[in-house]
């Protein structure tokens, strides 16, 4: 992923408003999302809840850097973990990045 994708996936991640099914006043956890609560949102949605996800998890573990490619890579896997058990929670999918 070169620097221009990550960046334009950046400013897409950080333009992107809540839709109602995600801005709803109910409180959810991120430790409690599946990866279906994640990939079953409208694709605006579902990159929000990824950079959340990435964020959480990386602030939890204290590992705070990140790069080009190591998004790619969590996303990857993510995307893989995801796809193979839809049921599996995401932060766990994240993790297997």
């Amino acid at each position: 992923m070169n620097s221009r994708m990550v960046l334009s996936t950046t400013a897409l991640i950080l333009g992107v408003a809540l839709t109602p099914a995600l801005a709803q006043d109910e409180a959810f956890q991120l430790d409690e999302l599946t990866c279906f609560d994640v990939i079953s949102q409208a694709e605006d949605d579902a990159l929000f809840l990824t950079a959340l996800l990435i964020g959480h998890v990386s602030g939890v573990s204290g590992n705070t850097e990140m790069s080009g490619a190591m998004l790619k890579s969590t996303v990857e896997a993510m995307d893989t973990a995801c796809g193979d058990n839809p049921d599996m929670l995401a932060v766990d999918a994240v993790k297997a990045g």
